[in-house]
C-alpha cells in the first residue's frame, strides 16, 4: 500500500488603504510532503518561506517503522 500527504498552511494579510494600495503583511507558508511505499521506504520533507523566501528545508529520505 503506497500513502501520500501533501499539507499546505498558507499566511497572508491583504491590505488596501483608503486610496486603494494593496500591501501584504504576514506572508508566509508551510508545506509537508509525505510518502510512505509498500516496501518500506518513505519521505517526509517540511518546506517553510515567510516573505517571499525560503527560509527552511527540514527532513527527506526516511525509514518507514
Amino acid at each position: 500500500m503506497v500513502t501520500e500527504g501533501h499539507i499546505v498552511d498558507p499566511t497572508d494579510t491583504l491590505m488596501v488603504d483608503a486610496s486603494g494600495n494593496v500591501t501584504t503583511r504576514g506572508q508566509a507558508n508551510s508545506e509537508n510532503y509525505q510518502y510512505y511505499g509498500s516496501v518500506g521506504g518513505c519521505w517526509n520533507e517540511t518546506v517553510k518561506a515567510a516573505a517571499g523566501v525560503r527560509s527552511s528545508v527540514n527532513g527527506g529520505i526516511c525509514e518507514k517503522n
